[in-house]
This record gives C-alpha cells, sequence and structure tokens, in this order.
C-alpha cells in the first residue's frame, strides 16, 4: 500500500483518543489484529453508533510490548518492565483489566518518537527477521484492575513493524483504509469547529450505547 504523508496524517487522526481493547498475534499468518474504539464521523449523519474496529496489521516483521506499572505521582513514573512470555500473556493481561484509557497524541503511525521514553529492553520482542516492513504502528493505554483489596495502575504500550493495514468493524465487515482515516479525521475537524454532532451531549449518549467487545466481566 502507497501511503503518502495526507493519510499517515489522516490515519494519526483517527488513532487520536482511540482506547485499544485488545490485542491478538496470529503468528501463522504473520498477523496481528489490534481491536480499539475509535471517533469516527461519515461523510453525512451522526457519529458512528458503533465505533468498533479492529487494526489488521499483516506480514508483521517485529512486535515489542512493554508492560509496567503506572505510578505517575511518583518518580519514576513507571515501575520496572514486566516480562511477558509470549503475545498469549499480553491478550490475557488485556482481557483481565478493568479499565482502559484512550491514546492521547497525534503521532502513531510511521514514527520513533516513542523511543525516548521506552526501555530499550522491553517485555516482549517477537521478530521475524526476513521480513522488511514498511510501516510500524505505536499504541498504547493507561488502565488497570483489581488485584485482591487493591486498584493497580499500568501502562501497556507496543510497536508493530508491518507492511500492510486492512480495517474491520467488530462484525468482521471490510472498512477501506482511507475511509477509516477519513472519518477520524473529519470526526477531529468537526470537533474543533464546534458541530454539534461530536458536542459533549452527543459523545456522551454514544458511550451510553455503546456496544461492548465482551459479554463478561467489564463494560468494555
Amino acid at each position: 500500500m502507497g501511503w503518502d504523508p495526507s493519510l499517515i496524517r489522516a490515519l494519526n487522526a483517527a488513532l487520536n483518543e482511540a482506547t485499544v481493547r485488545g490485542i491478538d498475534y496470529i503468528g501463522a499468518r504473520d498477523e496481528v489484529r489490534l481491536l480499539v474504539d475509535v471517533c469516527a464521523l461519515p461523510a453525512e449523519g451522526p457519529m458512528d453508533a458503533d465505533p468498533r474496529r479492529v487494526l489488521v496489521l499483516y506480514e508483521v516483521a517485529v512486535i515489542e510490548v512493554v508492560l509496567r506499572t503506572d505510578r505517575s505521582s511518583e518518580r519514576p513514573a513507571y515501575g520496572p518492565v514486566i516480562p511477558l512470555a509470549n503475545m498469549a500473556d499480553v491478550a490475557e493481561f488485556a482481557s483481565s483489566l478493568s479499565w482502559m484509557h484512550p491514546m492521547c497524541g497525534w503521532d502513531f503511525i510511521d514514527t520513533e518518537g516513542f523511543r525516548t521514553d521506552f526501555p530499550s529492553t522491553p517485555s516482549l520482542a517477537v521478530r521475524a527477521p526476513a521480513l522488511r516492513p514498511a510501516h510500524s504502528l505505536f499504541w498504547f493505554t493507561e488502565c488497570g484492575r483489581q488485584e485482591g483489596r487493591a486498584s493497580v495502575a499500568y501502562c501497556l504500550e507496543g510497536v508493530v513493524y508491518f507492511q500492510a493495514l486492512r480495517v474491520e468493524r467488530a462484525d468482521g465487515s471490510p472498512v477501506p483504509v482511507v475511509e477509516f482515516a477519513e472519518d477520524g479525521e473529519r470526526w477531529w475537524k468537526a470537533f474543533f469547529q464546534h458541530d454539534a454532532r461530536v458536542s459533549v451531549q452527543a459523545q456522551r449518549e454514544a458511550a451510553e450505547a455503546r456496544l461492548s467487545w465482551r459479554t463478561t466481566g467489564p463494560s468494555w
């Protein structure tokens, strides 16, 4: 896929304030599936009633994941890196979370800016050195869960180096990459123009009606 700067800019906008809900790695297909809730505004009508999307990154060459406790009120802000044995461990941890906060920022695609705070030794690294990835995606969530009687906060983040991307809805129906990017960019343009379709009230009503990724456990 040929990605020009305008598409990368739109993809970054589409991922701003997206909430990572889960991640799965299918090694037999060199494929990562990142589950996200996004801000999406179609060309006509109100906000998308179902913001759930799956970013399918394929021909994956490298995956790096970092898990640390989040103690932002202290210094250093994060605890030591927590080792993870494999991607199944990552998926299991994500499914155990009680809350997950959205990604704030405008720089996720083909960036290395995150390396400033990214530890040199991650919790997990999966590599397929024979492949030559064309793109990268940085993702993160500040999150947490109940552990006994305590509420423990974490930062879960990672980067995937990959060759190509497709986008699906939660039901598996395809969404063209350009449409995904434009719907996100349009949402933020409407937000900055104080469009009633993305007002605080509209966002609150959409959140109350939001469909869940899972039927048991926390409401996400």
